[in-house]
């Protein structure tokens, strides 16, 4: 068993943030949660119990100070602030921290296509960091791989991307390398109680990797359609390749930079080679996956909600 009992999550406004403090406190930990001196924290969003802290991230001692007696730190850090998540590994090791969980929480950095898409490269010196910190302090650390987030793929589509290969509201299946990669997912309480447990289990010191679902696009479109009917679906056969190099070149354009790490994210889910196919930790942590009839009533509520329920 672990000998983690004090929890800093860093990043108050992450949607993981909520479910990762309920799933912890329900497993008794005690949890502090850590924001930047200028961002307002609504404190009565979170249970009584959480203390709230605030540090200069470019401050090493104001850092330490607030990581003071934690046993582990979660960061939930944005994709556009990831360069400061290598002072808090840094001030982690100088404030005694035991365990480091960075700002992973989706596609599988071990694969070489993955790691080379640019948007998700930028999470590699973290990695690296948590490595040498490991072997020269004894830092323990996991890098938690999830996939997608369950609910972008079936109720939020981000701006039409159609992560899950469906968007349910546009009646579109878009059909990456012919759709029949499994795409691994992860449901957002999952992904809280995935956390919890992991800090009751040693650290890997490398790769954690965990979903409650994973099936191909097809699949997925069976049990929608179970709900929408077939009539007015529109399908698109789109290749992997065809995704990245539009991504690359969005890059290269003045008002690129998100619609490429869209397109990025969506080679990264489904594309064939990519790895999101990945086997799972759940045994070993205890965790379980979706049943087929747990995810179709998931499915069923996301196409409700749609308004795209057959008549």
């Amino acid at each position: 068993m672990s000998n983690i009992k004090n929890i800093t999550i860093v990043g108050s406004k992450s949607v993981l943030t909520q479910h990762i403090v309920s799933a912890l406190i329900a497993a008794a930990f005690n949890v502090t949660i850590l924001s930047r001196l200028d961002t307002a924290v609504e404190q009565s969003a979170f249970p009584p119990s959480v203390v709230f802290k605030s540090a200069d991230y470019a401050s090493h001692e104001s850092l330490v100070e607030a990581l003071k007696g934690t046993d582990a730190v979660i960061s939930l850090i944005g994709a556009m602030g990831l360069a400061s998540q290598l002072a808090l590994i840094d001030a982690a090791v100088s404030a005694g921290v035991k365990r480091f969980i960075p700002s992973e929480f989706g596609s599988d950095l071990q694969n070489a296509k993955t790691r080379a898409l640019p948007f998700l490269a930028a999470k590699l010196p973290s990695e690296e960091r948590l490595a040498k910190a490991h072997e020269e302090s004894g830092l323990e650390y996991d890098l938690v791989v999830t996939g997608l987030f369950l609910e972008f793929g079936l109720f939020d589509d981000v701006h039409n991307l159609n992560l899950l290969g469906v968007s349910i509201p546009n009646r579109v299946a878009d059909f990456i390398d012919g759709g029949n990669v499994k795409i691994s997912s992860s449901s957002l309480p999952f992904v809280g109680s995935a956390v919890a447990s992991i800090l009751q289990h040693p650290a890997r010191n490398g790769f954690v990797r965990v979903w409650n679902m994973q099936k191909t696009s097809r699949e997925v479109l069976t049990v929608i359609q179970e709900f929408t009917g077939t009539e007015d679906w529109k399908y698109l056969n789109t290749t992997s390749e065809e995704l990245r190099t539009r991504a690359m070149a969005l890059l290269q354009t003045p008002e690129g930079l998100w619609p490429s790490i869209g397109l990025q994210v969506k080679v990264a889910i489904g594309g064939e080679g990519y790895g999101n196919d990945f086997n799972n930790d759940n045994e070993r942590l205890g965790l379980k996956a979706l049943t087929d009839e747990e995810f179709k009533a998931i499915v069923k509520e996301a196409v409700e909600k749609a308004g795209a329920a057959k008549k």
